[in-house]
């Protein structure tokens, strides 16, 4: 379920807002507690939050365009082990902020500097690294939620004839390292050290990516 609003002032200015609210049933996602790489079924979740979205036309050459969500995610009945009823979902952020400049020197050129925020994200109490069992906890409590990171992107798009466009983009401009794994006790056992991830997902390193398109 969802509701919208559209602005559009003219000169350049425009927007949406939309509100939405999803129940999920049979979600499937990846556990927190001893079942390795498999996946399991936690029964009921709830998704809800705020969408925006604004673009703006500085000049005819420049132009800026942001988006913002927040989730609130819950889980509302469990079935699964690591799946705590009324807690977020496991790997969904609060906060999503993404975010571009574009500029057109040229009629047949374009750059653009991309941004994108991804808020902290929930540790389950029960996490674990797969490897370790059920009962090789206690990354939550030393570590914290999943951190927080933001990326950049630079993208260029060059129209070499009317049929064929060359494209240049770097990924992960500042090469954010998103591979930091960190000691900490286990809950069971304080005597043996375990080592978790403090990101929730490894985003690849810095790298360049180039295209040629080309239409008949």
């Amino acid at each position: 379920m969802e509701a919208s609003l559209q602005y559009d002032a003219g000169r350049g200015l425009s927007g949406f807002v939309t509100l939405f609210r999803t129940e999920l049933t049979d979600r499937i996602a990846r556990p927190v507690g001893a079942t390795g790489g498999e996946t399991e079924n936690i029964a009921e979740a709830l998704l809800q939050g705020i969408e925006a979205s604004g673009r703006m036309e500085l000049t005819p050459e420049r132009t800026i365009r942001t988006e913002y969500t927040y989730t609130h995610s819950e889980v509302t009945t469990s079935e699964a082990q690591g799946f705590t009823e009324g807690e977020p979902l496991f790997g969904v952020p609060a906060h999503m902020v993404n975010g571009w400049v574009e500029w057109r020197p040229t009629p047949t050129l374009e750059l653009s500097l991309g941004g994108e925020y991804r808020s902290s994200r929930h540790r389950p109490d029960h996490f674990h690294e797969p490897h370790l069992g059920g009962s090789a906890q206690g990354a939550s409590e030393a570590l914290g939620d999943f951190r927080s990171y933001a990326l950049f992107d630079l993208a260029g798009t060059y129209q070499a004839s009317e049929r064929v466009q060359l494209r240049a983009a770097v990924e992960n401009l500042l090469d954010r390292d998103f591979v930091d794994y960190r000691p900490y006790p286990l809950r069971n056992d304080p005597s043996t050290t375990a080592y978790s991830n403090v990101y929730n997902n490894i985003r690849e390193p810095r790298r360049l990516s180039l295209s040629v398109s080309a239409s008949l």
